[in-house]
């Protein structure tokens, strides 16, 4: 098996040098497994409104769990086997088939119904969260060598030659994600017949994010200016404080008019944790700007 490689210093563009607390794969894989676990509580509170009828809507629930496994150990274990990785690609695999089937599913619920019905059925776009995380979880779990080359080493199946660097397909996910999560708040809040200055908010930054993150992507890291990256980065910093901000006006829609706790409206009501994939891209965001600039051979 090829030798891990660790890199803890890295450089935010032209903007700083710095270290990060852990190597810079192992931050990534820390993302991804949070958002395995995030995805499956998410889902399997709104899929119990109705019971998980049909059967077919808990295929997605055990596969939280899994890509947490696989995503922590190869965050944790300083030189993992070639069998983890491959496991963990698999389950990756896994994320994206789930993804694009549930929106099969939600699209069949939705399609020929009229506009009324595609606003109230399942949300169309929401499955892709879980074909974003298992992307995001594949492309971190591989060395591109040597750095911006876009030649991946596959720990257990080889070298693949790609088109664009690792950076830039980041920086794809980034973007296509936020254009998704944005259409996603446009029909889910249009159920309330209009939007408040608030989801106003989440979806101008929504847009925005989406022009910021596919612009840069657009670009080798080379061409990129002090002022694209001095933008790029408050960007995602603002999709950090839009997602926790939205957590939070969700929950108080989701409490009862005196306040209080009630689980029926948590499951009706507004999906507390969807906010927060305004953060998690943002946070995905900051760890693709910081690009590492050193290479040490793990001992």
């Amino acid at each position: 098996m090829a030798v891990e490689t660790e890199t803890r210093r890295v450089r935010l563009y032209s903007l700083a040098e710095f270290d990060l607390p852990l190597p810079w794969n192992r931050a990534l894989l820390l993302l991804v497994a949070a958002n395995c676990v995030g995805l499956s509580f998410e889902v399997a509170l709104s899929h119990s409104a109705n019971e998980f009828r049909p059967p077919t809507e808990w295929i997605p629930i055990p596969w939280g769990p899994l890509g947490f496994l696989t995503s922590l150990w190869l965050a944790v274990r300083r030189r993992p086997g070639t069998a983890a990785f491959l496991l963990h690609f698999v389950v990756m695999g896994l994320g994206v088939a789930i993804g694009i089937l549930g929106l099969a599913f939600h699209a069949y619920a939705a399609i020929g119904q009229g506009w009324n019905w595609l606003i109230n059925s399942a949300p169309l776009l929401a499955p892709l969260a879980f074909a974003g995380v298992g992307l995001v979880g594949i492309t971190a779990g591989v060395r591109e060598e040597p750095a911006g080359s876009g030649r991946f080493v596959i720990p257990g199946l080889g070298i693949a030659e790609a088109p664009i660097t690792r950076h830039q397909q980041f920086l794809w996910l980034i973007g296509l994600g936020m254009l998704l999560t944005t259409l996603t708040v446009v029909l889910d809040h249009a159920q309330q017949g209009g939007y408040v200055f608030g989801e106003w908010i989440a979806l101008a930054y929504g847009f925005f994010a989406s022009v910021v993150a596919l612009g840069m992507a657009l670009r080798r890291p080379e061409r990129v200016s002090r002022g694209d990256a001095t933008l790029y980065v408050w960007t995602m910093l603002l999709g950090i404080v839009v997602g926790v901000a939205g957590v939070g006006f969700h929950v108080a829609r989701d409490l009862s008019p005196g306040g209080g706790l009630v689980m029926e409206r948590f499951i009706d009501f507004a999906p507390v944790l969807a906010p927060l994939l305004y953060a998690d891209l943002g946070v995905l965001g900051l760890i693709v700007a910081a690009e590492p600039v050193e290479v040490v051979a793990a001992a």
